[in-house]
């Protein structure tokens, strides 16, 4: 996430980190058929989603929670695919890389006005300056958070009804995600284009809008942010409308249907859930969506709350913000025994007794080659006297075998 943000909206929001989801989907009949490595997925995809978007929570880079968010979106398109639902996975798929793409843009623009500043802390009240990037911005962050009727809010919906077919636990997680999800979306929107300005006063002299060459894409993706969506619509809504599905059926429903037959119907793809529920779970969604926007708002806009430094966090939002120290047990107990250990064989055992080895051999040669280099006098009575000598070993050698 150290690279430019253009680098990040192409490879962390379309292609490079979606290569996984793009993968199963390509080899949906080996993964809908093999039920156990498709449960967990699920369930590796749910703790993802859920872990990833808890340490969302408290980053205070704008391109960190971004990155996190990108995780914890992945997350989501695993628990699709894992549960069969290969056209949600690849739905959400598409709508997050014009989203995603358009959040990265997005902050670059915000990076670029500011000088390169990135702490959250050290911005606000943005959107005076900057009506193009922030009214762009709001409209990938309202689209990532499920907010109707952007595409995110069907994408994603479409996953939490998958979910909901395959287990609740499954779908619980997934709802407490999208909660979090729209709460540290709208917390980093607040912090960087709303309240006072906690801009430098040298930088705010210099503030503005960025240029069309950086405006321009983000005006171009917010549009597939905010009107993708309507390539799968719910049944409720319209009638619903199926593009994608009716798009992907050569390639995925024979399959479902085979291994439907086959394994008893562990894959959700093609299996509907009734209209009432349908609009009930849509309902919840939008609902857990609009309150994290709402406690946020409370928070950071109203409350007027700047977040803590990261150093000064205890308890859980220690944990959290420390990403469950996952890099220190990595670092402490993988990564710094593993260099110990190298240590120790490159001091010792490749010093003491490989490179012995390696000498012992380039000695052992020059030993041979001295004996043998005797031979070579370069007199020819003696290359004779060889000759003949040869030639009665090799004939008693086969007079031995004969006899």
């Amino acid at each position: 996430m150290a690279g430019p943000t253009p680098v990040s909206a192409l490879i962390h929001a379309a292609t490079m980190v979606t290569a996984g989801i793009f993968l199963i989907a390509r080899l949906n009949p080996i993964f809908t058929l093999a039920s156990q490595v498709g449960h967990w997925i699920v369930v590796i995809g749910s703790v993802t989603a859920f872990f990833a978007a808890t340490i969302g929570l408290f980053q205070n880079d704008i391109k960190k929670v971004l990155a996190y968010s990108t995780v914890s979106q992945l997350g989501y398109m695993f628990v699709a695919m894992g549960a069969g639902a290969y056209v949600a996975g690849l739905f959400h798929l598409m709508t997050h890389a014009f989203f995603k793409a358009l959040l990265f843009l997005g902050s670059g623009s915000v990076i670029y006005a500011l000088h390169h500043e990135q702490d959250l802390r050290n911005m606000g009240g943005l959107k005076n300056q900057m009506k193009i990037t922030w009214l762009t911005f709001l409209v990938g962050s309202l689209a990532i958070s499920g907010i109707p009727p952007f595409s995110g809010f069907f994408s994603k919906d479409l996953i939490l009804e998958k979910s909901y077919t395959y287990g609740t636990l499954f779908y619980g997680l997934g709802i407490v995600t999208a909660l979090l999800t729209a709460f540290y979306m709208f917390r980093m929107t607040y912090l960087a284009f709303y309240g006072e300005s906690r801009v430098s006063s040298h930088k705010e002299s210099h503030l503005r809008e960025s240029p069309l060459v950086m405006t321009i894409p983000l005006v171009i993706l917010s549009i597939g942010a905010a009107v993708a969506g309507f390539l799968e619509v719910p049944h409720f809504l319209f009638g619903g409308v199926d593009i994608l599905t009716r798009y992907f059926d050569p390639v995925i429903v024979p399959v479902t249907e085979i291994s439907r037959a086959i394994i008893n119907g562990s894959s959700v793809d093609g299996h509907e859930t009734s209209a009432s529920i349908e609009l009930i779970l849509v309902a919840v969604s939008v609902a857990v969506a609009i309150s994290g926007i709402f406690i946020a708002r409370t928070i950071f806009l109203t409350g007027k709350r700047l977040p803590e430094a990261e150093e000064s966090h205890t308890g859980v939002k220690r944990i959290f913000s420390q990403k469950y120290y996952i890099d220190e047990f990595y670092k402490n107990f993988i990564a710094d025994p593993i260099l110990l250990l190298g240590k120790f064989l490159a001091d010792h055992v490749e010093r003491n007794f490989l490179d012995l080895i390696l000498r012992g051999t380039g000695r052992f040669a020059v030993a041979i080659s001295l004996v043998l280099r005797r031979v070579q006098t370069g007199i020819v009575v003696d290359y004779a006297i060889l000759i003949v000598l040869g030639t009665v070993v090799i004939l008693s050698f086969f007079l031995m075998r004969g006899l």
